[in-house]
Formats: C-alpha cells, structure tokens, sequence
C-alpha cells in the first residue's frame, strides 16, 4: 500500500492546505500534487487538526480495503479521488459498457432540457418530524434489473399523439397541474421535457391529481426514443454487491461508502477541457457558445494572471457513453415520490431520497429505509434546506451541545 499521498482542502485565497501523510508536514501551497491528492470530506473539521485526524481515518480504511482477501482496493494507488471511484468500476465492469456508442451532441440536447435534479419540497412549519433515509439509494437504483437504460443512440420523432405503448426515451410533453400537493411528488421541466417513466407516472397519477398532459406539437421533433435498452443490473450489480460485501464488514469504512455513492455523479459528468487562450490559439481551436464550434465554452476563469477556458466536446459531450443521465434522477423522484403518497397527508418535506413526515411509521425491508437522525425530531422548517432543530423547551440545539442541554433540561 502506497504511504505517500496528500490529503488537502481549499483556503479562502485559492491556495491548498496539504497535509503530507509521508513526512507529517503541513504546508499552504498554490497547488496540490498531481498524484495521489485526496480532499477533505465535508463534515470533517477544516483545520490543521481536521487534516491530520481525516488523514488518520483515510488511512485506516484504505488499509481495511488493501488487507481485504475477497477484494483487495488499493485505494492510494489511484491518483485522486475521482480516479479510485472511476477505475475501480471499470476494474469491475468495463466489458459491459466498452462497445456502447457515443452519447451525441443532438442525445445530449435532450438530456439537458429534462430536469435532472431530486424532489424537493417543504411545508414550513414548527412540528414533530420523523424522517426516513434510503439507504444506498443511487447505487441500489443503478443495480435494480427494473431500472432501464439505453444502450445506444435514439432517433427524433415528431409524434401527432401520445402512443399507448410509451417506449423508452424523451417527449416533450407540457404537464399542468393545480393539485395542493403535486409538488410532494412531482418536478415539472421548465422546457417540457420529461423521460418515459416520469410521463408514465404522470399518467397513471392524472386523475387522482387532475394533471392535463398534452404533446407538444410546433413542428420540431417532440420524441427521442430508443430501440436498444438493457437494465441497470447488467451493468452494475456486480460492482453494487461486490462493494455492499465491503461495507457489510466494515460498516464505518468512508472510502467504501465513497466509490460507492459518488460513481453516479462520475458517469454523468461531462467531458472538458481546460485551455489557456495561448494554448487555444496555438492549437487552432474553435470554441463559442453554439454548435458551430468544435468545443463549447462551459466555464471561465482566471488563475495566476492567465485567462482559462472549460471547453466541452461537442462530438463526445460527455466522459463516459453510459447513458444514466437523466433516467436515474427521474428513477429516484418516482421511487420517492412512491413512498410519499403512502402517507401523502404527513408528508412534511422531502430532499432527494430523505422524507419527512409528521408521524412515525414502519416501512417494509424492501424500501431499503432508516430513521434519519439528524432531521427527527422537534424541527423548526422554513426551506427545503433551511431548519432548526429545538429542544422540548424550545430552545435551539446543534450536534455540539445537544447532550449538555439535555442534561441541563433534565436538572
């Protein structure tokens, strides 16, 4: 196992605080080693302390993970984070997805008019909570054999009626409803684009909320569907199982929980490049902000004096060709939304795969669901992302001071 490697997080002046697990030294640097860097989890301190006690729990697990007989991870092997959680999915799977074509820049238009995000909602108000976790919830949706993804690209249609037979893929479809409580289980897409299985739900939903759902027709394609699908399970169960039986043993081992619960956003991410304006110059790139371009400008900045560009590939607009986005996140909505409508009235808030009710419940051991601890309790909600939770007597307490107060409220 590799013993050199750097743990670092970012100052408020763009340097890096480095802690050199090797020699034990702590230096401020401009910039972090190209190989073997790892960061600072949020919810660890920020600190010279945080550093070396992060740096000591990093290095028990990658240890647990190294010493494990049935599979072995070298974890400091991988030259960063992002590596470790990418290549060891590849290590595992890459047959099942290498022949998959490219995801085009035409595909890509369409995924990115889908709303792509979690459900989110919140009814402000002070009361009792008990909320609910899923557990592994993105990994286990990746694994499931009735989650479906494309295998290769799809084709425009212009449709002049929605089909009785809705086959995988995008439709542009303007979804209205007035219904109290169909932000509890439903996201509308700004540009009326929705994937298959989130115009399913809304049909099956439509008279119980009385959803009006029409297909657009203005004479562009309002269809891209697909012919060649296969199931999540075909391409990740074998990589969810073998790191679940890593976390079965080691219950508090982070790394594992990490290469499990980041990959998602890895596959999804989009394929850039970062230039200088010297560089794009010299190399005769042809970058703006249309298709016209060979790269597409994602993002600007300025770093030691020099004007950078994040340039995205117009002919491979994403990293890799697993077509995840935005099926998955639609996956998740219903399958929360699901559990919602099971105690639709109770429902106080919900973030992504964390719900809220007023009343406890049991659920079945199917729905893979926890107490979550940190929003249980007497909770005081004014956004989806803003709350406080308070003691009986009112007062506001945090993690730090919430025993020492229950010992004052006790005397």
């Amino acid at each position: 196992m590799n013993e050199k490697y750097y743990i670092n997080y970012k100052l408020a002046d763009g340097q890096f605080r480095i802690y050199n697990n090797e020699t034990g030294e702590l230096t401020t640097e401009k910039e972090v080693p190209k190989k073997f860097r790892y960061y600072l989890p949020a919810g660890c301190e920020v600190s010279d302390k945080g550093l070396i006690a992060h740096a000591k729990e990093f290095n028990k697990c990658a240890k647990e993970m190294y010493n494990d007989k049935d599979f072995q991870v070298h974890y400091t092997s991988y030259h960063n984070d992002h590596t470790a959680v990418e290549l060891v999915y590849k290590k595992l799977c890459y047959k099942k997805y290498k022949d998959f074509s490219n995801i085009s820049n035409e595909e890509s238009g369409w995924y990115e008019k889908c709303y792509n995000a979690g459900l989110f909602y919140c009814d402000p108000r002070e009361c009792n909570t008990y909320s609910y976790d899923f557990s592994a919830n993105y990994p286990r949706i990746m694994s499931s054999k009735d989650f479906v993804i494309p295998t290769s690209d799809g084709k425009e249609y212009t449709l002049k009626k929605l089909p009785k037979d809705i086959k995988t893929g995008i439709y542009r479809v303007a979804i209205t409803c007035d219904h109290k409580d169909i932000k509890k289980v439903f996201s509308f897409s700004k540009n009326n684009t929705y994937v298959d299985i989130t115009l399913k739900f809304a049909l099956k939903y439509q008279k119980k909320f009385n959803i009006k759902i029409e297909l657009v027709q203005d004479d562009k394609p309002n269809a891209y569907i697909y012919d060649s699908v296969t199931t999540g399970s075909t391409l990740f169960s074998y990589w969810f199982f073998k790191l679940l039986k890593l976390k079965t043993k080691y219950p508090g081992n982070f790394l594992v929980k990490r290469l499990m619960s980041s990959l998602w956003g890895h596959i999804c991410q989009f394929k850039t490049i970062n230039k200088s304006w010297s560089e794009i110059e010299a190399e005769g790139l042809k970058i703006g902000m249309t298709d016209k371009c060979d790269y597409i400008i994602k993002d600007f900045y300025l770093y030691d004096k020099q004007e950078y560009y994040e340039l995205q590939d117009i002919n491979q607009p994403y990293k890799y060709n697993i077509r995840l986005k935005p099926f998955l996140a639609a996956y998740a909505r219903i399958k929360t939304a699901e559990i919602a409508l099971l105690h639709l009235s109770k429902v106080v808030r919900i973030h992504t795969d964390c719900i809220s009710f007023r009343k406890q419940y049991e659920f079945k051991n199917e729905y893979y669901l926890s107490m979550e601890a940190k929003t249980t309790g007497l909770i005081n909600w004014r956004h989806v992302n803003s709350y406080d939770k308070l003691c009986k007597c009112g007062k506001m307490i945090n993690n730090r001071d919430r025993n020492s107060h229950k010992l004052i409220c006790k005397l």
